[in-house]
């Protein structure tokens, strides 16, 4: 799309394409294809917008009441631009969520207890959207809230670090969905750090994770 996106609340602006600083249309005579967008969704989980992932080709938005997903196998223009709700799951925001392969994971919350959602977009039936809970079996294993979600795609793990305790790291390894109807068992973990070493943040490559 080659547009510059900013997220205001509940709207969504695009630049001009191929001109990131540009936020205003050329002329008022005429719109453009490539002219600015500025957008907001009708849905009443959209009256509150966090954040951008981008996933795959896509660009989701997520709130607290649900996602929107921006496809991007189609260019957008003034003319055709919209916000589609994708689905209404409910999302913890105190974390960012995260794209690893053809998922999306995001945190949610069970009470005084952290839990983690798989969103997958199924390839074979358009539009569909689900979101498999991969921690409704283990409530209460990450007391308080998810600050931080870092995903290793090639290896199948998520990292989570809480705002609970800074001296340890979740993990769940997850295998890649065949159907996501059918979903598979996962698997969660931690590491516990000791000797007063306390994590603020961290980072992940193809083959390391760099904690700081």
């Amino acid at each position: 799309q080659n547009r510059l996106a900013v997220l205001v609340k509940d709207k969504v602006s695009m630049s001009v394409t191929n001109r990131p600083e540009e936020w205003f249309r050329g002329t008022v005579t005429q719109l453009l294809d490539t002219s600015p967008i500025n957008i907001q969704s009708t849905a009443a989980a959209a009256s509150r917008l966090e954040y951008f992932v981008p996933h795959n080709n896509d660009l989701m938005v997520f709130g607290p009441r649900g996602q929107f997903r921006f496809d991007g196998r189609i260019a957008l223009t003034p003319s055709n631009a919209s916000l589609p709700q994708a689905a209404t799951y409910p999302s913890d925001v105190t974390a960012t969520a995260k794209s690893a392969g053809n998922d999306v994971f995001f945190p949610t919350t069970y009470g005084e207890s952290a839990g983690l959602s798989q969103f997958s977009l199924d390839p074979q039936i358009d539009n569909l959207s689900i979101a498999k809970p991969m921690a409704d079996m283990q409530i209460g294993l990450m007391p308080g809230a998810i600050q931080q979600i870092v995903t290793a795609p090639n290896t199948g793990v998520v990292f989570l670090r809480m705002d609970s305790d800074q001296t340890r790291i979740y993990t769940l390894e997850f295998e890649p969905q065949i159907d996501i109807l059918k979903p598979l068992e996962s698997a969660w973990a931690w590491w516990q750090f000791d000797f007063g070493v306390q994590i603020i943040t961290m980072t992940a490559g193809e083959d390391f994770l760099e904690f700081a």
